[in-house]
């Protein structure tokens, strides 16, 4: 049985400036995996990661980002045998890989969700040590019908969130409302945050479009990121012929499910996660 595999699309948008334009990833990434191993890895808290793998072609970059626990026990099971130690050794543990695809030319990446695997911030973290603030923003990619409908949205009208926030580091929000309301949220001690922006009901108040959009998406990505997000909904005033006033944003963002079959050769493992996120790249290449 084929074993599927969910890639998610996101934008890299320069966080100081706001356009879309070129932030020297496919750059980095080159200069990066040149390192030695060693130096390619970084370990924190007993969680190691680095860039394990990278093809160049022409402005692609295809490659993996790996994970590994360093303290907890590296472990194999099977229907007839007990579990039994992989390895003892204190600085191996179980690799968690995660393919990625970056096009330089439109500054779209593709990456792998996979439980367990390193988040999309922490794995392009690698490339940007020592000045971490130029790390760029991961702008989720809509699905085409959903992005359709925002172009023809009249007065967005109220914005509803629900999230769980317990344990949640507001540092991992891209937007600066999204780390306040963290914040918030983790000063009340409370473990759910609720957060509903409305314009009242006068007929033709309305919130900016953009600046709910944003906030949507970051919230979109926090949800891609592990986090549990459970209510997405944005309240808008379209035509008639729409015959909708609610839009569920939840699973709003592009994604791609792709299907390889199993092995257990670690190089052939890569290789076929590398062609599943080039054929999720080529389904949507012509949007971008």
């Amino acid at each position: 049985m084929k074993k599927k595999i969910r890639f998610d699309f996101f934008l890299l948008v320069e966080a100081s400036s706001g356009p879309v334009r070129t932030v020297g990833i496919a750059e980095r990434l080159d200069r990066r995996i040149e390192q030695t191993r060693e130096a390619r890895t970084i370990i924190h808290k007993g969680v190691g990661s680095r860039l394990a793998r990278l093809k160049k072609l022409g402005n692609l970059r295809i490659g993996d980002f790996i994970r590994f626990n360093l303290d907890q026990p590296a472990m194999v099971a099977g229907k007839h045998i007990d579990e039994r130690a992989v390895t003892t050794r204190e600085d191996e543990g179980m690799a968690i890989p995660a393919a990625f695809l970056y096009d330089a030319g439109s500054n779209v990446l593709v990456y792998q969700r996979a439980k367990g695997a390193i988040s999309t911030t922490d794995a392009f973290r690698h490339l940007f040590i020592g000045c971490e603030s130029n790390l760029p923003l991961f702008d989720p990619i809509l699905k085409p019908d959903v992005e359709n409908t925002l172009k023809k949205m009249e007065r967005p009208r109220k914005l509803e969130i629900r999230a769980h926030v317990l344990g949640m580091n507001p540092q991992d929000a891209q937007a600066a409302s999204t780390r306040k309301f963290i914040e918030a949220a983790r000063d009340a001690g409370t473990r759910w945050l609720t957060i509903e922006l409305s314009v009242g009901r006068k007929r033709h108040s309305t919130l900016d479009s953009t600046g709910v959009l944003a906030m949507a998406k970051d919230w979109m990505f926090q949800r891609r990121e592990g986090r549990l997000v459970d209510r997405l909904k944005l309240h808008a005033d379209f035509p008639p012929e729409d015959k909708i006033n609610t839009l569920d944003l939840l699973d709003a963002s592009l994604v791609s499910d792709q299907y390889i079959e199993p092995t257990r050769d670690v190089e052939e493992y890569y290789h076929r996660r590398a062609e599943a996120a080039h054929k999720a790249w080529d389904e949507h290449r012509h949007r971008f």
